[in-house]
């Protein structure tokens, strides 16, 4: 919101330094004319100033998520994306940062793979143990986000504004109202430390190729960090409402 008001002030500023300039170039070269040259330019003026200050631009209509579709992580990024041009502040800092893991694991899967293929074949076993971590790690990173994306979808940003403005209502369906839109919040801060803790067992995951000379596929499944993958992958149960 701050940030919106320095834009507004900025262009105010901007726009009114180019009409102290304007004024006396147009008076030199078209003195004739000026009255027309001048109220034809205020009306541009005053138009200007009232979009600036007034003019919201209008929210992006989105096309309902059904989540019977497994998308990739580049195009959930683009639907979140969609979502904050779509809707109001409830979720922007958090979808922001989902965003922001996102393109972390992106960079990191891709530096791993690389690294693994500094030292083996596509071919060679241990390589493809290691793959089948990292997609095991991705689906679970995609279901999420898919859950995430649905539950953003039934979430009501309207109703839940009109709630936080009417702080003087404790009925009992005010209470429980207020529980639900808790729920969504609370399930996508679950989220993204979910999503944080995938990006930190791929650091860890990441430090273990040091030593892939001396593994072979068995000493893999066995690495901690390997196993603390599984369990989390396994829980990921624990970060749903």
């Amino acid at each position: 919101m701050f940030s919106i008001i320095l834009r507004k002030i900025f262009r105010l500023v901007l726009l009114n330094a180019t009409a102290f300039v304007s004024i006396p170039v147009v008076f030199f070269h078209f003195r004739p004319g000026f009255k027309i040259f001048f109220f034809g330019g205020l009306i541009v003026y005053l138009y200007l100033t009232y979009r600036i200050i007034f003019y919201k631009k209008p929210k992006k209509q989105l096309k309902i998520y059904d989540g019977n579709t497994i998308m990739t992580i580049p195009q959930y990024i683009q639907l979140f994306n969609d979502y904050i041009e779509a809707n109001g502040n409830t979720f922007k800092n958090k979808i922001i940062t989902i965003i922001n893991y996102c393109k972390k694991f992106i960079k990191k899967k891709e530096l791993l793979d690389k690294t693994l293929l500094s030292t083996l074949d596509r071919t060679e076993l241990t390589y493809i143990k290691f793959s089948s971590i990292i997609d095991n790690i991705e689906n679970s990173l995609v279901k999420n986000l898919n859950d995430v994306m649905l539950r953003l979808h039934s979430f009501d940003e309207d109703e839940y504004e009109q709630i936080l403005r009417n702080t003087t209502s404790m009925s009992k369906n005010y209470i429980e109202r207020m529980e639900i839109f808790k729920d969504y919040i609370k399930y996508v801060d679950n989220s993204i430390d979910f999503i944080d803790m995938i990006l930190l067992k791929i650091d860890k995951l990441q430090l273990e190729t040091a030593k892939i000379k001396s593994l072979d596929v068995i000493e893999i499944e066995n690495l901690e960090t390997v196993r603390d993958i599984d369990k989390l992958i396994e829980n990921m149960k624990m970060y749903k409402i």
